[in-house]
């Protein structure tokens, strides 16, 4: 009994060895997927800015985008922030885009469609939408990964987020022409820690991009938001280029930890064999 005790007991210790030394390694793993995000992001960040995508993709995020178009009014949504300049607010205002002169200028081909207006960009049926109203809400939030420029409508809409503000209240938006330059954000579902979003009493507390498109009845959503840069900051307006980007990346501390540990458990599995081997020779 005890020969079989002794080597179930080493099967275990070489098997937690066997694991902290695959939790080691997964850490540089996961290292290394971390550095490579990081420095996809801070290249993004950099490079010039280009038209927002169709649809967008953990890939896209952090990217610089530009889009010419006007802001919808009345339809602002204030979101609980926490920023440098203190406890706040988010103001996203939805922006409708001019699908003709944005899409020929960013998608070229699109407009060569029959009827010059729809083709690769559409992603609402309106027949089948229009044929029984009822049946449909007359909002189609986009969801990600599908596309969302160009939909059922004549123009396209995306959320703004045009900055940050002290107290629950912002100049409201003109209806006039503006080019928004900003960071591309992927949309924050549900709502934020331990406390869920209330689009009835217009209680936000992340920016979820189809729940705000549902709110204010919004057709054809892209399934992200944009952060606005500080170009467009004025006194009174929205702060806007105040958007944090930091990653934790503390995989090499618990790549450290987890095989200093498996040293240890070795270690430990060494002087355990040594001393049995002791009892054996003992008359």
């Amino acid at each position: 009994m005890r020969g079989i005790a002794r080597i179930a007991l080493a099967i275990l210790w070489i098997a937690g060895i066997a694991a902290l030394l695959a939790l080691g390694t997964w850490q540089v793993q996961r290292r290394a997927s971390k550095l490579d995000l990081i420095a996809r992001v801070e290249a993004g960040m950099k490079a010039a800015p280009v038209a927002p995508p169709v649809s967008a993709g953990r890939d896209d995020a952090y990217r610089r985008v530009t889009v010419t178009g006007r802001f919808l009014p009345g339809k602002d949504s204030f979101v609980q922030a926490s920023t440098v300049r203190g406890p706040g607010w988010w103001v996203i205002t939805p922006l409708r885009v001019d699908e003709a002169a944005d899409l020929a200028k960013y998608h070229p081909g699109a407009l060569d469609h029959p009827g010059g207006r729809r083709g690769p960009v559409a992603t609402v049926d309106v027949t089948k939408r229009s044929a029984n109203p009822s049946s449909s809400p007359d909002w189609a939030p986009a969801s990600a990964g599908v596309a969302a420029l160009g939909g059922g409508g004549d123009t396209s809409t995306i959320l703004i987020n045009r900055g940050y503000v002290a107290e629950r209240r912002a100049p409201p938006a003109t209806g006039a022409p503006v080019t928004i330059t900003g960071l591309l954000r992927l949309t924050e579902p549900k709502g934020g820690f331990l406390r869920s979003n209330d689009p009835a009493k217009q209680r936000w507390y992340s920016r979820d991009v189809a729940a705000i498109a549902a709110r204010h009845r919004l057709a054809n959503v892209a399934p992200y938001f944009i952060d606005a840069d500080a170009a467009r900051n004025a006194p009174g307006a929205p702060v806007g280029g105040l958007t944090v980007v930091a990653f934790s990346n503390n995989h090499l501390v618990y790549a450290i930890t987890w095989y200093v540990l498996a040293m240890m458990t070795a270690a430990g599995f060494y002087y355990w064999i040594t001393l049995e081997r002791r009892r054996e020779r003992m008359p």
